[in-house]
């Protein structure tokens, strides 16, 4: 499955918020982890003055202790981990790198030191998410990182699935995932056909769910047993528990 997991890192605090994830996700794939940080040269071409080379071999010797330091940490937590130096356009190398090295999963997260754009993550995750053709882990920066690593456990895990075979290639995943962490699947599906009301018309707050007593249609509750059934087939072997979301809900602004 997740056999080798790229975690791009910029050196920002930003960045560093998804090394619980990555604790939590390598210890329940038995992955082999890769640390990656590039030295955009990009930033460094659009200055007036030439680059010092003294400064230049100043921050890479920085960067080198910067990411021996985050692989011990990784190592303590029983991780392999490998760390790794580039130089160039961060996004460019990062693929690069991906496609050489076959990662199976990059993980990292929604922006670092880049800043957000229009889509509320960086430019730079954005060309990767595009050109990347494997399994992305987007973790929402801002997010604090705890002393200890290894304190994350996932308790949840929301699936949603939209009846094709595509969709459902997450399961496995999900199922591994899900007995590591001993959490809760819940599978979520918007049926076609299922036409939202009008917002005037409702008396809010208004909520459609299986467990409020009210008969879901046919369609929705065919298609929910269906995709329940397939996912316990998926996963028949695992002990956990599952919640079949048959639900939508809209809240007023």
């Amino acid at each position: 499955m997740f056999n080798n997991i790229l975690v791009p890192l910029d050196r920002s605090s930003l960045a560093e918020c998804v090394l619980p994830h990555v604790v939590a996700i390598a210890r329940a794939f038995e992955s082999q982890v890769t640390l990656l940080h590039v030295m955009d040269s990009a930033n460094l071409a659009s200055q007036p003055r030439a680059v010092d080379p003294l400064d230049w071999q100043i921050r890479k010797a920085e960067a080198e202790a910067y990411m021996h330091d985050l692989a011990l940490r990784l190592q303590k937590a029983s991780l392999p981990t490998e760390r790794h130096l580039m130089e160039g356009q961060a996004a460019e190398r990062i693929v690069e790198f991906a496609h050489q090295h076959q990662a199976d999963l990059i993980l990292l997260s929604s922006h670092g030191q880049s800043g957000l754009s229009g889509w509320n993550v960086s430019s730079v995750v954005q060309k990767i998410v595009l050109r990347a053709y494997t399994s992305i882990m987007m973790v929402r920066a801002y997010q604090p990182v705890p002393p200890e690593l290894t304190d994350l456990r996932y308790r949840r895990l929301l699936i949603p699935l939209d009846g094709s075979q595509r969709a459902e290639c997450v399961l496995p995943q999900a199922a591994t995932l899900a007995r590591a962490h001993q959490a809760q699947i819940m599978l979520a599906r918007k049926c076609p056909g299922e036409r939202r009301p009008h917002p005037k018309t409702l008396n809010w707050p208004i909520k459609w769910s299986s467990a409020t007593g009210q008969k879901p249609s046919s369609t929705l509750s065919n298609a929910s047993h269906v995709c329940q059934g397939r996912f316990k087939r998926a996963c028949s072997s695992a002990s956990m528990s599952f919640r079949r979301c048959t639900n939508w809900q809209i809240k007023k602004k």
